[in-house]
């Protein structure tokens, strides 16, 4: 089928499917690879995969340089696409903390509980910081999977199972920031949806496409151990103002950056740079 089209957009760029589509209508294939630094991404059969492929779809800057970094990408046609992202309907904090009984600040995490998004390190780091009582806020774990919870955590660790697209909404909002410590991303959701509700977030210093987001937004700040951890999360909690000007900031920067007028004229722009080069 692959002359009935323009393009062929394969991701990512671990699945067998994307390889072999790849090699079956490389003169088609735009690759959106979701790549991020780790052992998989040095194996030969991804240089073969890099190196077939027409153009690209990078979701952040970060990426891009990587896979310059990786693999022999040179000119071809590529843009900074991301996923598009909507306003959302804000979600109701007040109502979240009722219902669960939450009366300080708390910091929160969403998505899936494992150790490759970072949970077992932000559960390590913050229980650091309340040892060492550089704040005090209750931490809220939200979404699939199963974690480890040290002795002392009864009272400071609020374990969640899935939210619905509401509570978590309403999560979000009413959070002193969102925690995302995962090292390995190529974009984040996570993090745009925590600035569509006005929300900062807390990131690691060494994940270049989370720290690059903060960095560009000026939406959330970043950190390298528990001690810097604790004390960006004390600072958000005495400068409430300080912090829902983050949130604002990244929220502005989600809608413009990846709003999806803007997307489809980057995503646009690389098949009609591969229909211009097939015409040469």
């Amino acid at each position: 089928e692959k002359e009935r089209f323009d393009a062929v957009v394969l991701l990512p760029y671990l699945c067998g499917t994307t390889f072999w589509a790849a090699r079956v209508a490389p003169e088609r294939a735009i690759l959106a690879p979701c790549l991020h630094d780790e052992p998989f991404a040095r194996l030969h059969v991804f240089r073969i995969l890099f190196e077939g492929v027409r153009g690209f779809w990078f979701n952040s800057e970060a990426e891009a340089r990587l896979a310059d970094r990786l693999y022999a990408v040179g000119d071809r046609v590529r843009a900074i696409v991301g996923l598009g992202v909507d306003p959302e309907p804000a979600g109701d904090g007040p109502r979240f903390r009722a219902r669960h009984g939450l009366d300080g600040d708390y910091l929160l995490y969403f998505g899936r509980k494992e150790g490759g998004k970072g949970v077992p390190l932000l559960i390590d780091w913050f229980m650091r910081a309340r040892r060492a009582e550089l704040m005090d806020a209750v931490l809220v774990l939200a979404g699939d999977g199963t974690v480890e919870l040290p002795p002392d955590a009864g009272g400071a660790i609020l374990n969640l199972g899935f939210l619905s697209s509401e509570e978590k909404r309403d999560a979000t909002a009413g959070a002193l920031a969102v925690c995302q410590l995962s090292r390995n991303e190529s974009f984040s959701i996570v993090l745009m949806e925590s600035w569509l509700q006005g929300r900062p977030v807390i990131v690691h210093a060494d994940c270049p496409v989370t720290r690059e987001h903060c960095e560009a937004s000026g939406g959330g700040v970043w950190a390298a151990d528990a001690a810097e951890f604790g004390e960006a999360a004390a600072w958000l909690s005495r400068s409430p103002e300080g912090a829902s000007r983050m949130g604002r900031a990244g929220r502005a920067y989600a809608l413009e950056r990846y709003g999806w007028d803007r997307v489809m004229r980057d995503a646009s722009s690389v098949i009609e740079g591969m229909r211009e080069r097939v015409r040469v």
